[in-house]
């Protein structure tokens, strides 16, 4: 992911309250991920992968969506069209190990692409989606006091 980083740019996010991490996310292209390439052929090159959110149980979910959505943002605005994401049915929990829960990306805009062997592929386009998704984030941090979006992070 190091080289990743230097040629591409930042592939994660961290949210830090004080010297704790609350959350963190990666995210690539699906052209530097060999096996995500042989299991989402047919994606554009540009597509990107999201992978491993991890996070504190308490607080998870509001934090997890944050970062999720500043993900998308922070990839839309490298011009990146579509992400995906590889998701299991967990109920309203955000995430387990390296995979999303199902439930919770289709809440923030992911529809299921295909499944197999208990995994769902998932994706979004993020044309449109994340000026919508910037707005939700930010009315939700004002409205508990929380501070600024978390920071991009290196490999």
């Amino acid at each position: 992911m190091e080289r990743v980083a230097l040629e591409w740019g930042s592939v994660g996010l961290a949210a830090v309250e004080g010297s704790e991490t609350l959350a963190v996310i990666q995210y690539a292209p699906l052209s530097t991920l060999p096996r995500a390439v042989t299991l989402v052929p047919a994606a554009p090159s540009q597509s990107t992968l999201l992978f491993c959110l991890r996070y504190r149980v308490d607080g998870a979910e509001g934090v997890s969506r944050l970062l999720l959505h500043r993900a998308l943002a922070l990839l839309r605005e490298r011009g990146i069209r579509e992400a995906h994401a590889y998701a299991i049915p967990m109920g309203s929990a955000p995430a387990s190990g390296n995979l999303m829960g199902v439930d919770f990306l289709q809440a923030n805009g992911f529809h299921a692409v295909r499944e197999s062997g208990g995994v769902t592929l998932m994706r979004v386009e993020l044309k449109g989606l994340v000026s919508v998704l910037a707005d939700v984030a930010r009315a939700w941090r004002v409205a508990r006091g929380l501070p600024a979006m978390p920071d991009p992070v290196g490999g």
